[in-house]
This record gives C-alpha cells, sequence and structure tokens, in this order.
C-alpha cells in the first residue's frame, strides 16, 4: 500500500486522518487531516515529506505534526498510533 509512498486520507472513527509512509518507506504516521486532502509532493525527498492539500498548499510531514509551508502558525496535529507488520 505504501509502496509509491502515497498517502492514505480516510475517516476513522469519526476523526479525519491522512496516514503518510515516513521518509524511509519504512513506516507510517498518522495526522488529524481537518478537511483537507492529501498528495504527495514531488518536493518530498529521502529526508523529508512533503504533502500537497486540495488547494496545492505545502505541508511538511513533521515527527509531531503537519505544519504548512509559508504559513507555519498553521498546524495538524500527529495522532497516536500503533502499527504492526
Amino acid at each position: 500500500m505504501f509502496e509509491d509512498h502515497v498517502p492514505v486520507n480516510d475517516i476513522l472513527t469519526g476523526q479525519d486522518v491522512v496516514i503518510v509512509p515516513d521518509s524511509s518507506g519504512s513506516g507510517v504516521r498518522a495526522y488529524d487531516r481537518s478537511d483537507h486532502v492529501f498528495a504527495i509532493s514531488s518536493s518530498s525527498s529521502e529526508s523529508a515529506v512533503i504533502l500537497n492539500d486540495e488547494n496545492g498548499a505545502d505541508w511538511l510531514a513533521e515527527t509531531d505534526s503537519l505544519v504548512r509551508f509559508y504559513d507555519t502558525s498553521q498546524m495538524l496535529e500527529r495522532l497516536p498510533s500503533h502499527w504492526f507488520g
């Protein structure tokens, strides 16, 4: 599912979430996505996962939150999650 580093936009127990593979591709992180729909940005690299929202705005996937480029006051919280392989 995450081989192409494609984020998953979904709703789980009433919570809008986006599940994002980390930059290494070996793990994932879940974030509150509010009403946004995210896609992977062509600007992503091995050291940084960057997402585009439905309006074309870039967001950086950081450890604790998604942070919008050019307006770092806009952040979406990372959600607690446990993944088993």
